[in-house]
């Protein structure tokens, strides 16, 4: 448990040759199945928890809550190193990824559109916009438009009544073009 305690915070990560990173336009795990393995810079990420649940015959079953980008694979093949040992994953379940939790989850064959989440509350934090009618029809034809509020982030979602509707990137501080438009409920 205490060498666990050792990876909590904000710790340095390479990513593995089997990843979809990119270096020089092409993916690592493309570069590996050819057997070419190139350098790679490491990246921070934070592991918020690393937590021991129970070691029985050399098997260490473990939780950890991380952000994104952290690679769990390498956070036990580094444990491993750092205990002399070396160790690997035989097994992983991811039970959250954002504010979504597997306790939540409905099964495919159960879901009915109740128990579905609107999609704008999915891609929460994404700021969300409500557009007046003449720039909104712009909108859904695809037509870049402006909107000058202070908006965090590159993205934005438009709504209207009845949902999200388009996704626009931001181009410059008050320009934006939809990238993503949703058909027509």
């Amino acid at each position: 448990a205490d060498a666990c305690s050792v990876f909590v915070g904000q710790i340095e990560q390479t990513p593995p040759m089997f990843s979809a990173v990119k270096i020089d336009g092409e993916r690592l795990y493309k570069l590996a199945r050819k057997g070419i393995e190139v350098a790679r810079q490491s990246r921070s990420v934070e592991v918020l928890e690393f937590d021991c649940l129970s070691y029985e015959s050399d098997t260490l079953e473990f939780r950890v809550t991380c952000s994104s980008g952290t690679y769990v694979r390498t956070l036990i093949h580094d444990l491993g190193e750092h205990l002399g040992v070396g160790a690997h994953m035989t097994g992983l379940r991811r039970t959250r990824a954002g504010a979504f939790e597997v306790g939540d989850a409905v099964a495919p064959e159960a879901a009915t559109p109740e128990s579905l989440l609107p999609l704008e509350e999915c891609l929460e934090p994404m700021p969300m916009i409500r557009l007046p009618e003449p720039v909104a029809e712009r909108v859904r034809h695809g037509n870049d438009f402006t909107h000058a509020a202070d908006v965090q982030g590159n993205l934005l979602g438009i709504i209207d009544d009845d949902g999200l509707y388009a996704v626009a990137k931001r181009l410059d501080d008050k320009l934006w073009r939809p990238v993503r438009n949703l058909p027509v409920r």
